[in-house]
């Protein structure tokens, strides 16, 4: 009952509109051709003494934002072939490094180094099958070994 009761009332809400008055102008029916040609000439007039008061106003407005955006396109192009510079220059100066230290091979042996030195926290942690279980997989993509 009282499901019902609430769904009156809901549909009863949604309805109200459909009971407002009409708007004073609508069905009056469609305009015809003489009010049509009327309008458009009105508009047209109208038109035309925009486009001579505000016209030029306009137009230089337009033209000062074009040549803005393309000062920023300027700027952002500038901004962008600087840091990619900056960028090549420092890649350059890393290999450079590399080549004065010997190259790669030695940057990987002393990585090796500094992983066999440090402490390996989970050695002697867990169950025997665990530990064995690590010891099995713990290097399986290292080839070079």
């Amino acid at each position: 009952m009282k499901i019902k009761l609430i769904i009156v009332m809901i549909s009863f809400l949604f309805s109200i509109p459909a009971f407002a008055a009409k708007p004073t102008w609508a069905g009056k029916g469609k305009p015809t051709m003489e009010q049509k040609q009327e309008h458009k000439s009105a508009m047209q007039e109208k038109k035309e003494m925009d486009d001579d008061d505000i016209g030029d106003e306009i137009k230089d407005k337009a033209m000062e934002e074009k040549k803005h955006k393309k000062d920023k396109m300027h700027k952002k192009d500038k901004m962008k072939k600087e840091k990619k510079h900056k960028e090549e220059k420092m890649q350059q100066e890393k290999k450079d490094m590399m080549v004065e230290e010997g190259g790669d091979k030695k940057g990987l042996e002393k990585q090796k180094a500094k992983k066999a030195e440090q402490e390996q926290k989970e050695l002697g942690k867990g169950s025997e099958k665990g530990q064995e279980s690590r010891q099995k997989r713990k290097k399986w993509y290292k080839f070079w070994e």
